[in-house]
């Protein structure tokens, strides 16, 4: 996930509404989470500081419990400079090492069954990502790797969700856009909810409980003047992340929280994979 210095200058695209839910999908990989701990063979939890040591993803904050993968979120300190969340996350290429990979996809559907944190209007935010090939400076075609970030943070005042594509590595070439996303009324309700994410190589969509709420062809957008604009979606596999971190600039406020939670979670029922029919 980027930081807010990145995010605030993306550039909108007004959502288009190219792609229907696809009706003949094949499942080609899953993970129900009834296995009573975290599944080896798909998912690292990782330990690392993110967000300029402003959170840290903590393999102790990941469990597996009732059928259900629980992503926690522990406020650790009250004060700065260092972290004040220690959070879960999950991902299927260990320690960004790509000869380890556990699982990746290039286009297909995507779908999590997930509940949201209580607190949608905190500094801390549960993000159903992928990162697709060649993220690196200097490497400013869309079509050869993104981030693409199906679920990046919560604008509750709004009651939408963040949706953003990022490529070109993290530096001086870096670019990126926001996808639009239609209000969510019932964002908040604490309910269990499915988040589908469809790539092909004309669009990028995403559906909440087999609603398109947003979407995009990916073509001529991006923030940063002067760069490469994106040509297109990513055509290159992409392996998986589920994750919960926190920074100053996520909240309503733009600052940290005056009263922080001191905990929460994310839970999600299943993730799954489907191979579109060709």
């Amino acid at each position: 996930m980027m930081t807010y210095a990145m995010m605030a200058a993306v550039v909108l695209q007004p959502s288009i509404a190219l792609a229907p839910l696809p009706k003949d999908l094949t499942l080609g990989w899953s993970d129900e989470f009834n296995q009573g701990q975290l599944d080896a063979t798909k998912w690292q939890a990782p330990r690392l500081e993110r967000q300029g040591n402003q959170s840290i993803w903590d393999p102790g904050q990941v469990t597996v419990r009732d059928g259900m993968l629980r992503l926690g979120v522990r406020r650790i300190a009250t004060e700065g400079p260092g972290p004040r969340y220690e959070c879960g996350a999950v991902r299927t290429r260990p320690d960004y090492d790509a000869s380890r990979t556990l699982f990746q996809k290039k286009l297909g559907y995507f779908e999590v069954r997930a509940k949201l944190p209580s607190n949608l209007r905190s500094d801390y935010w549960f993000a159903f990502w992928l990162m697709s090939g060649d993220i690196t400076d200097n490497q400013t075609d869309s079509r050869k790797g993104a981030e693409i970030d199906v679920i990046e943070t919560f604008q509750a005042w709004n009651n939408k969700l963040g949706h953003a594509v990022h490529w070109g590595g993290y530096g001086p070439t870096h670019n990126s856009f926001d996808i639009p996303s239609e209000p969510i009324p019932t964002l908040g309700d604490g309910k269990f909810h499915t988040y589908g994410f469809l790539w092909t190589e004309d669009v990028y969509a995403i559906y909440r409980n087999g609603k398109l709420i947003a979407s995009t062809n990916a073509i001529g957008l991006g923030s940063k003047p002067g760069m490469p604009k994106s040509q297109g979606t990513s055509r290159e596999p992409g392996y998986l992340k589920l994750t919960v971190e926190a920074a100053h600039w996520a909240g309503s406020s733009g600052e940290w929280e005056t009263i922080m939670p001191e905990r929460d979670e994310v839970l999600v029922d299943y993730i799954r994979v489907f191979d579109l029919k060709k």
